[in-house]
């Protein structure tokens, strides 16, 4: 008996301490991005979602990379993407139909919108 509350407990605080995302971003997702040369450019992404650590890959003109140290909490979002030692970080708004993403690129913020893939 007191192992079955104790059990109970542990899960009732594990939820407080932790509590699942808000958010339901895993799949695929796709935008345009403006790069820096002016040129568009479509971004892919594949979301995997694990309590609150976030992975999967990206596809940019680059590659595909995967994402490293992701991270979700209620309705926003962190990742790295490591292209060949260049660190792109990315924050961003989860929404019920697209992500507003923020990433910085050479030293300059950019922004973008991802739609999820039907």
């Amino acid at each position: 008996m007191i192992t079955k509350n104790l059990t109970i407990a542990m899960a009732f605080f594990g939820a407080i301490i932790f509590p699942p995302s808000t958010c339901d971003i895993s799949g695929k997702w796709s935008g345009p991005f403006a790069g820096l040369d002016g040129n568009s450019y479509n971004l892919s992404y594949e979301f995997k979602v694990s309590g609150n650590k976030l992975s999967g890959n990206a596809t940019w003109p680059e590659g595909t990379v995967s994402i490293d140290s992701g991270t979700i909490l209620d309705s926003s979002i962190r990742f790295n993407l490591n292209f060949d030692g260049e660190i792109i970080p990315h924050s961003g708004y989860c929404y019920k139909d697209s992500i507003s993403m923020n990433i910085i690129l050479n030293s300059t913020p950019m922004h973008f919108t991802l739609k999820k893939n039907r």
